[in-house]
């Protein structure tokens, strides 16, 4: 994106997370960070800061990808350190629905060999993550094995199995 397209997209999601904190003051709103690899955990600050995050509850981790709860989690506490160093204590989720045998090198679209990962649950109180969540829907497509964003039944299987 260029310079004006990321601005906007920053206003539109400081707009959506005021619009959450104003309409729905109750929800648990958090901002998709992307994953481990992606970027260092001051950068994700930065970024996180940018768009607004001082108004929700905190940032997800891993949503749609494969990153191992030992890469995810030690990177979410990075992150949520990394915010508190600019004043803001904040929570972390993570999504575990694909996340069993990890990532297959670099490969993003509907990886052979995945699995699922833990079940969704509620950590304890003051634990990191908060929360690891089915976010992505075990078996939706990324567009390699069906159509991105369709249910198959055949990667279903194959992520329960770790095909």
């Amino acid at each position: 994106m260029d310079a004006a397209g990321k601005s906007a997209r920053l206003e539109l999601l400081r707009y959506a997370v005021a619009q959450f904190a104003a309409l729905a003051p109750g929800a648990y709103l958090y901002l998709d960070m992307g994953n481990s690899a992606w970027l260092t955990p001051a950068e994700a600050a930065t970024r996180l800061v940018d768009a607004g995050v001082a108004g929700a509850r905190g940032f997800a981790l891993n949503v749609s990808n494969y990153r191992t709860d030992a890469e995810s989690n030690p990177y979410g506490v990075a992150v949520a350190n990394a915010l508190r160093q600019r004043g803001l204590e904040k929570a972390f989720v993570v999504d575990t629905s694909r996340n069993g045998n990890g990532p297959n090198g670099t490969q993003w679209c509907d990886p052979a060999g995945r699995k699922l990962g833990v079940a969704p649950r509620v950590n304890p109180a003051c634990s990191a993550p908060e929360m690891v969540l089915w976010i992505k829907s075990p078996g939706e497509s990324n567009g390699c094995a069906a159509p991105a964003g369709t249910f198959s039944p055949d990667l279903a299987y194959k992520m329960i199995y770790g095909y």
